[in-house]
């Protein structure tokens, strides 16, 4: 039993890996990653929790990261 499930997965996975559209898909998804990474270290940085550092922000750029925070939040 075990080796037919086996041989089964086996089959499909081969078909997901030889399909033009799937690896499109992947190697799209794959070449996303640095810019999702990126992106939510942007966030983390402009919305840290220290009180300290949420008042140096407005200094920053002449006030262009608050602004541009505001008109994110809806604000």
């Amino acid at each position: 039993m075990k080796d037919y499930l086996k041989k089964g997965l086996f089959r499909i996975s081969n078909y997901f890996d030889n399909s033009l559209m799937f690896t499109a898909v992947r190697r799209g998804m794959i070449m996303m990653i640095p810019l999702l990474v990126i992106g939510s270290m942007a966030l983390m940085l402009k919305c840290l929790p220290i009180p300290a550092y949420q008042e140096l922000l407005p200094k920053l750029w002449n006030g262009r990261v608050v602004k541009n925070r505001e008109i994110n939040n809806g604000a």
